[in-house]
Formats: structure tokens, sequence, C-alpha cells
């Protein structure tokens, strides 16, 4: 009797394995893809960084622009999503900063940026 070659199943594993982090990636970067607001709820947030809106692009572009003193700064930013963690580099200052990230129950974005976490809303 012969027996199988293992490394066939062991790629075969992998490959399954692969595919079922690109999905989980693939879904991820559906759900942050559009525009989110800080929520106004969050007051906190809106006192320590001012009225946020974020968004998020197909071509793995971010637009992070920020309302204050009525003035508005706009940040040019590229992005990946690796698991739960969201990796952003600011093209005028090439650094990636790495942001883990969920969704609550009422669909609102969680950003946990070093322990200070904030809520943002579809719009």
């Amino acid at each position: 009797m012969t027996q199988a070659n293992p490394g066939i199943e062991v790629d075969s594993y992998y490959r399954r394995v692969l595919e079922r982090d690109r999905k989980r990636k693939d879904k991820a970067t559906t759900l942050l893809l559009g525009t989110w607001r800080v929520d106004p709820s969050d007051s906190a947030a809106i006192a320590e960084f001012g009225d946020v809106t974020m968004e998020f692009k197909d071509d793995e572009s971010l637009t992070h622009s920020i309302k204050a003193d009525g003035k508005t700064q706009i940040i040019s930013l590229t992005y990946k999503v690796n698991g739960n963690t969201l990796v952003t580099n600011q093209l005028s200052k090439p650094r990636e900063e790495r942001t883990v990230f969920e969704f609550d129950q009422e669909g609102r974005l969680i950003l946990d940026y070093q322990g200070r976490k904030t809520r943002y809303v579809r719009i």
C-alpha cells in the first residue's frame, strides 16, 4: 500500500486558511468603506480632536478631515486592514500607524488608538 503525499494535504490546508483570511479581510475592509464622522455623543473625542470625518475609499486611500476653530484640515493617507487592525500611512509624513478597530452593535466604528477609544457613525 502506498502512502499519499502528505505535502499535498498540507498545501490544501494552507490554501483554505489563506482564503478564509482573505475573506475576513475583505469583509472588514468592505465594512469600513464610506464616510464616517465622530459620534456627536462622543463629547470627549470632539473636545480633543474636533469634528473629524474619515472617508475610506476602495483604492485604499483615506481622507481624514478635522474641523476646528472655523478651519478644516485635510490629511491624505493610505490604509490597509490587518485582522482587526487598521494600518495607516500619512502621505506627507510617511510612517505606519496601527489602530485597533471594531464595530459595535449599533454599527458604529470604534477606533482604539493607544488605549484611547473614539466612536464614529456612518454618514
